[in-house]
């Protein structure tokens, strides 16, 4: 119960004003995590992670970098005494100061793009990235001349790298490529209004929005793109009648899109879903729904006009309070926040392979990254920890789901 009373706080927080200011004087701590949410990771072996300072104990929150390929190259059985958290690993050196309350954090298909949602300013935040030739680390650009400020923890500036919404409390992003641009789709906890923006890949193009669509729910919670259809699912938190809805859209066609909408109440009951990815190409999804606290697994194959079929296969109970699914090949793993829990399921299958309780506390957002030498790691941002875990994601391995590695000084080291 303790990471649900924290996310309620988080929720209640956020729609304060001037919390930033509060503690302005305390730096952010290097080697850390400061409540950590969302995840991303980098083709070229890179964590992104989005800290959203939620007990506004510091000045503000941040984007951090792990180096995975550096991690991977440790001996994570014995760490060594001085640094047993891998704070090595991060590259303060790159990190990027946020507003507090920072939530999803998204990369593009070929790494060059970020883009994180900060909920206090109501702001997505852009960032290029790139792979610096000479030392291999992960660059993280965000200002106008493309020259990063001399000091730890610079803000992000410039039109093109901050886009403020007017809805409230931007949570969940998606980036859709395209041949000459990128749409990013944002949803936010509190509006009413699905948002799209235009980020031309040009150099000298400017972000433009590209669709507003009003529904009668809010709480977009998660967004997830098919392949097969071509069309971005979005997930409600707050729908207004008992249901379980999902949402989706045409991002090729912008304006003219519209929403469609499909239910799945009749099967399963309940009123809300909370996440989704998709797998085997776009045409199976993994759906996580509270009340009850299930996984349902969809077929989102297209039907004989082209449409996906969105029907309900199967449903596995995976604890209290799910929070994320997220696919890598056919496993899907769901963190569960009542529990401190992380379920695995083989999406083909439609079982369950094991589950650990008590994995770290406040387990939320999940990444893959399949390290040089074999196998698959996923990593989990804690919320309550203020770190993030290396789980062994790698079925065939005899330590599936064993905790690898935490990475990141725990709470009390940083005060």
């Amino acid at each position: 119960m303790r990471f649900k009373s924290s996310i309620v706080l988080f929720l209640a927080l956020a729609g304060l004003s001037g919390c930033a200011e509060e503690r302005a004087g305390v730096p952010i701590p290097l080697g850390g995590f400061q409540y950590p949410v969302g995840l991303a990771v980098h083709p070229a072996g890179f964590a992104l992670v989005s800290c959203s300072n939620f007990d506004l104990a510091f000045a503000g929150g941040s984007l951090r970098v792990i180096d995975l390929l550096g991690l991977s190259q440790a001996d994570l059985a014995s760490p060594d005494p001085d640094d047993p958290y891998f704070t090595r690993f991060i590259l303060d050196d790159q990190a990027v100061r946020l507003d507090n309350f920072a939530g999803s954090v998204v990369l593009s298909e070929d790494g060059s793009v970020a883009a994180v949602a900060v909920r206090e300013s109501n702001q997505v935040v852009l960032l290029e990235v790139s792979v610096d030739p000479a030392g291999g680390g992960l660059v993280l650009n965000c200002w106008p001349d493309g020259r990063r400020p001399e000091r730890d923890f610079p803000r992000c500036e410039g039109v093109r790298h901050l886009i403020t919404l007017l809805e409230p409390d931007p949570f969940s992003l998606l980036l859709v490529e395209g041949e000459e641009s990128r749409t990013l789709v944002v949803g936010a906890l509190r509006g009413d209004n699905l948002l799209g923006y235009d980020l031309p890949k040009a150099s000298n193009g400017l972000n433009q929005e590209a669709f507003s669509f009003e529904t009668p729910e809010t709480g977009y919670n998660d967004l997830a793109y098919s392949a097969a259809s071509g069309l971005v699912y979005v997930t409600v938190r707050y729908p207004m009648t008992y249901s379980n809805p999902l949402l989706m859209l045409d991002p090729a066609l912008g304006a003219a899109a519209g929403l469609a909408r499909t239910d799945f109440f009749r099967q399963l009951l309940g009123n809300e879903t909370r996440s989704l990815t998709f797998f085997q190409g776009g045409e199976r999804a993994g759906l996580v729904m509270r009340n009850p606290d299930v996984l349902a697994i969809l077929d989102t194959s297209l039907d004989e006009v082209g449409q996906p079929r969105n029907a309900y296969l199967d449903a596995l109970v995976v604890g209290g309070n799910p929070s994320r699914v997220r696919a890598h090949g056919d496993l899907l793993l769901v963190t569960g926040s009542m529990d401190d829990a992380v379920y695995a399921i083989d999406g083909s299958s439609r079982r369950m392979l094991g589950f650990r309780e008590g994995v770290c506390k406040g387990p939320f957002d999940i990444g893959f990254y399949d390290p040089p030498g074999g196998g698959a790691w996923a990593l989990l941002t804690c919320f309550d920890d203020n770190q993030v875990i290396v789980l062994d994601a790698d079925p065939a391995s005899g330590g599936f789901m064993d905790v690898l590695a935490r990475v990141g000084r725990p709470t009390e080291e940083q005060r």
